[in-house]
């Protein structure tokens, strides 16, 4: 166990170093020029036609998208 600890330790500094070096711009861009597309799983999801624990994550994302 006390492996795989270390092991995930090390993959997120990896990941997190890896990150930071290219430059990315962490400042979040909004764009009115957006299209999100709507598979048939996130809608029955969002109007409760599927798992009952998967319908609120899936609003909540719809909210975040819809600004």
């Amino acid at each position: 166990m006390e492996l795989f600890s270390i092991r995930i330790r090390r993959t997120f500094q990896l990941v997190s170093t890896s990150f930071l070096e290219t430059g990315v711009d962490l400042e979040s861009k909004i764009d009115d020029n957006i299209i999100y597309y709507l598979d048939t799983q996130i809608v029955l999801e969002a109007l409760d036609l599927q798992k009952a624990e998967d319908t609120l994550p899936t609003q909540e994302l719809l909210k975040l998208i819809s600004f």
